[in-house]
């Protein structure tokens, strides 16, 4: 809670902390007039909520982060202004509801995190504005809600996902624009049985 709810606060540069490994829980949480925040590439650990609830802040870019290898639950949830996420290479799981209810998110590109393994349980459900997703080959599994409920998505790719194992219920649920769905076909029939079909 260290800098939460700070209503002016409109910019954070933590790179002088060169030897910074963590940012604890709640930190960032709540400030509205945060716009900026650049994290240093020391950093191995963001705690849950750290950038939740910041009405303003537009981007995230973590692609420097290369020490960071999980994003927590809800870290930079219901961040209604957010329309850009840059994540790090090395990352290999995202967490539960983590950009929950980023609502102006049009695109998320994980293509770059070659080392992602999971994407957990709603973690880009209630974004709204979402319209293409790019899924890493590496991924083995999504969680149950991962997309839902993202009324702008019509169309989910992953037929490069040759390690997908396991898909979660609800996946892609209430997404009403949805008209293509791809998987690979390495994919076990039952991991399939949560995906919508697309006619």
């Amino acid at each position: 809670w260290v800098l939460s709810q700070c209503p002016r606060l409109a910019s954070v540069d933590f790179t002088p902390c060169e030897r910074l490994h963590s940012i604890g829980l709640d930190v960032l949480r709540n400030c509205d007039a945060l716009e900026r925040v650049v994290l240093p590439p020391s950093l191995q650990e963001l705690g849950a909520s750290m950038l939740s609830e910041c009405a303003s802040l537009v981007s995230v870019d973590l692609s420097a982060c290369v020490a960071l290898r999980r994003i927590d639950h809800y870290t930079v949830a219901d961040c209604e202004a957010l329309e850009r996420v840059l994540l790090p290479p090395n990352l290999e799981g995202i967490g539960v509801d983590a950009f929950w209810g980023c609502s102006a998110l049009k695109s998320i590109d994980l293509g770059a995190c070659v080392a992602l393994r999971s994407i957990d349980d709603g973690a880009f459900s209630f974004c709204d504005a979402l319209e293409t997703v790019v899924i890493p080959p590496s991924v083995e599994e999504l969680g149950a809600r991962v997309l839902s409920s993202c009324g702008g998505l019509q169309r989910v790719d992953l037929s490069s996902c040759v390690a997908l194992r396991r898909v979660g219920r609800g996946t892609l649920r209430n997404c009403g624009a949805l008209k293509e769905v791809h998987v690979p076909s390495t994919v076990p029939d039952g991991a399939l049985k949560w995906l919508p079909t697309v006619e």
